[in-house]
């Protein structure tokens, strides 16, 4: 599932808004969606809304005063964090449904919260490390000279884990179009198997799941093309039933309208504050 032709790219749109510059570095490998950096911005409330979008995030604060590092699940509606005012971060996000490898426990443990992150992982230097710094790009790669090490080893057969990996490849390729019926037509278990292996694992069902990412979809085409939006055939696109199965479902997740999320990315200024950075290949 490490495709740069993904019809999903997780997004947490109002950490962008929130900050003064939000750095991202897309990857698509290693189970890893794109690093990010960011500053909330000072003299803004520092209550960020975080959306449901099926990720884990390793979540690093590099404050002298007050350096921490946690790992936070997906929440499952829109959900505020509270965050210091002026501090730089630094993330990792990872593909949806993707645990780290450096963390041993399943997606149900953090789904839904945060914990700190030298509670679940054994190399505790990483912590210090990236936390000591600022420097965006030294940060990926000390991230990544740790990650790799636990990624390459946890390379195994497991049939239970390549069901589950199966199921969320499918699931984000198909934008969460695919029935938990034509799940099991394609992998030949049945539909009560599937919840139970799945649900076991990510703390959902795979309906929720594929509620996120089509929402996730949604959310990129809105992103995409802010100036001319026919919302009709965007439900269409985006494979709701129709617009006001598009809208309600939109507002779960963001407490908002599509129109109005839209007019506050203009508000905001969201393409001047999100800067893509490229990365070089021979880096990483």
């Amino acid at each position: 599932m490490e495709d740069n032709d993904l019809k999903i790219r997780p997004k947490q749109p109002y950490f962008v808004m929130a900050s003064s510059k939000y750095y991202k570095s897309v990857i698509l490998k290693y189970g890893i969606s794109h690093f990010y950096s960011f500053e909330l911005t000072e003299g803004k409330d520092n209550a960020v809304l975080a959306i449901p979008d099926g990720c884990v995030d390793i979540l690093f604060c590099c404050d002298e005063s007050h350096p921490e590092a946690r790992i936070c699940g997906t929440v499952l509606s829109p959900s505020v964090v509270f965050n210091q005012s002026a501090a730089y971060y630094f993330g990792v996000r990872f593909l949806p449904g993707k645990v780290p490898d450096i963390c041993n426990l399943p997606m149900s443990e953090i789904i839904n919260q945060e914990l700190p992150l030298d509670e679940v992982i054994q190399d505790k230097d990483l912590i210090e490390k990236i936390t000591s710094i600022r420097d965006f790009k030294e940060q990926q790669k000390i991230f990544l000279d740790t990650y790799l090490h636990y990624y390459i080893l946890s390379a195994g057969y497991n049939p239970k884990q390549n069901l589950r990996e199966y199921l969320i490849s499918q699931i984000v390729l198909s934008a969460g179009s695919l029935s938990i019926g034509e799940l099991s037509t394609q992998t030949g278990y049945s539909e009560r198997y599937i919840n139970k292996v799945f649900k076991a694992y990510y703390g959902m069902t795979p309906k929720m799941f594929s509620k996120m990412m089509r929402f996730q979809y949604l959310l990129d085409n809105l992103n995409l093309n802010m100036e001319h939006v026919d919302f009709a055939e965007l439900a269409q696109i985006t494979g709701y039933y129709d617009q006001s199965h598009m809208m309600k479902d939109f507002k779960s997740f963001t407490k908002t309208t599509p129109r109005k999320y839209l007019l506050s990315l203009e508000h905001e200024n969201y393409d001047d504050r999100l800067i893509v950075i490229k990365r070089e290949k021979k880096t990483f």
